[in-house]
């Protein structure tokens, strides 16, 4: 293995004209006047930044011990960023000292007219696909690292016909921990895939709703550490296409954007985003507000993102019907009037807590309240032992005989183990909208496997639902009572609410 075990290295670019001779038959657009650009890369120990980048984690950051392969690299010309170019880097010892350089080879693809550009990005990889090196960058105040070299990025170049010129490009080893520190934007230092987060935003106004026209702000967080800011990047605020329709209405598209999985070991159900929506003015629609103080904001963790992509109970597959968040902003409470506060609604406005930082997901924009509805199941072997159960529910809004809207798809409820080693479980609580009408809603219940017992996976119980049969199991303003189901154990459902055993 060849030794690159430093915290930082330097790059040197060298930038040759490639001046190939040309017939007075060839064409003008020959490659006669491009100039070829290489990059040759030179070790150095830079060990004093390390007392920098100590302040911000344990460990120091140390260079990868796997040897560079490519590098992608992004220039730019007029400001306007040229498409990545991905180049093989190659290596010599030409002391036979250990001492090894590392240089690009040739790519047509960095045969470039000669101009005014900028190096935008640079970024070694190794032969797996992970980062070793990044140059660090110093753009609208974002980034650390750039105040740790002498010459952060972007980097002008001159590229005129006949010249040859020699660039150092400081690069530092890379730590995905302190990926915000680097100045580039999340998802170049990410090589993950990303996945669809949409947003809708309705706006009251005397007591008209509109569909709003917004603002998004969306940020990466992690405990203890800076916030990566996702959204706006530097090309300006992130907004809905607005407009209006042949008919003389207003209309605003659901506002979609590109975000990653949990990259830092966060749990499926810890808040790692964190949004802010800030009401615009919409002069021909609901007209002028005031800016920048009609906001929602929140947070989301993975559990809410897959409930929301329809996944085909594949997580691979493409995000082919991606439910958004929907939010009522400055519109009061859903039912109308004040509700009574509770555990469960401590701040009395109708909404469960848990639901605040979301606003009311897949609901329409009739007016309704949020009714809790709480499952609880058994399972019994044929010899009548009882297990507390593991299954998954599949809920719609049901309308004149037929399924209209999915609520919820595959809500998984586990069975934990505590420390003691025993199995057990939580009710699974939902809420689902109640109007001012009768509402009903259809549910599927498909039992699951637990490390207690092995059954085969299928619906045991489906049916019907209706909101009065909910309310049913309201006694007093703050106890729910929950549907208690047993599956395989010869005795009735608690209350009986749904076809028995399929």
């Amino acid at each position: 293995m060849k030794n690159i075990s430093y915290s930082a290295v330097s790059l040197i670019i060298i930038l040759a004209s490639a001046l190939i001779s040309c017939s007075s038959e060839e064409k003008i657009e020959d490659s006669s006047n491009k100039v070829a650009i290489s990059f040759k890369t030179i070790l150095q120990n830079v060990t004093n930044n390390r007392a920098a980048v100590k302040q911000l984690v344990s460990d120091v950051p140390e260079c990868s011990a796997e040897e560079p392969a490519t590098a992608v690299v992004v220039l730019a010309l007029n400001g306007q960023n040229l498409d990545p170019v991905t180049i093989n880097i190659l290596s010599d010892d030409p002391d036979g000292d250990g001492n090894f350089e590392y240089y690009s080879d040739y790519s047509s693809d960095l045969e470039l007219e000669p101009g005014e550009y900028t190096l935008e990005e640079f970024v070694v990889y190794d032969a797996q696909g992970e980062i070793v090196w990044v140059a660090p960058r110093q753009e609208n105040g974002t980034g650390i690292f750039d105040d740790y070299i002498d010459n952060a990025l972007p980097v002008s170049i001159d590229l005129s016909a006949g010249t040859k010129k020699y660039i150092d490009v400081e690069v530092l080893c890379y730590d995905d921990r302190l990926a915000n520190q680097y100045g580039y934007t999340f998802f170049v230092l990410t090589p993950d895939r990303v996945y669809d987060l949409c947003f809708f935003a309705n706006f009251c106004l005397n007591n008209e709703v509109y569909m709003a026209d917004y603002s998004l702000e969306l940020y990466y967080v992690r405990e203890g550490q800076e916030d990566i800011q996702l959204y706006p990047k530097n090309d300006g605020p992130v907004t809905p296409v607005t407009g209006q329709n042949d008919e003389g209405e207003y209309y605003t598209e659901p506002l979609c954007v590109k975000i990653p999985a949990p990259q830092f070991g966060e749990a499926d159900d810890e808040d790692y985003l964190y949004f802010k929506i800030t009401i615009l003015d919409w002069p021909d629609n609901y007209g002028d507000i005031e800016d920048g103080e009609i906001i929602q904001e929140g947070y989301i963790n993975w559990d809410l993102i897959e409930i929301l992509r329809d996944t085909d109970e594949n997580p691979d597959t493409e995000d082919t019907d991606m439910r958004f968040l929907q939010f009522y902003i400055n519109c009061g409470n859903p039912g109308g009037e004040d509700c009574p506060s509770t555990p469960e609604d401590t701040n009395g406005d109708c909404i469960p807590d848990n639901l605040n930082q979301y606003g009311y997901m897949f609901f329409d924009l009739e007016p309704k309240q949020l009714i809790d509805f709480c499952l609880f199941g058994n399972y019994c072997t044929p010899n009548g032992r009882h297990y507390s159960a593991s299954y998954s529910i599949d809920v719609w809004k049901h309308e004149n005989g037929e399924n209209v809207a999915q609520l919820y798809d595959n809500l998984l409820s586990e069975v934990s183990i505590t420390e003691d080693g025993e199995y057990s479980a939580e009710p699974l609580c939902i809420v689902l909208p109640d109007g001012q009408d009768d509402d009903e809603y259809y549910f599927e219940i498909t039992i699951q496997d637990t490390g207690e017992y092995d059954v085969e996976e299928e619906v045991i119980r489906r049916g019907v639902i209706s909101d009065s049969e909910v309310k049913a199991l309201f006694s007093g303003e703050d106890n729910v009572e929950y549907f208690h189901f047993f599956y395989g154990c010869g005795q009735e459902d608690d209350p009986n609410l749904l076809d028995m055993d399929i």
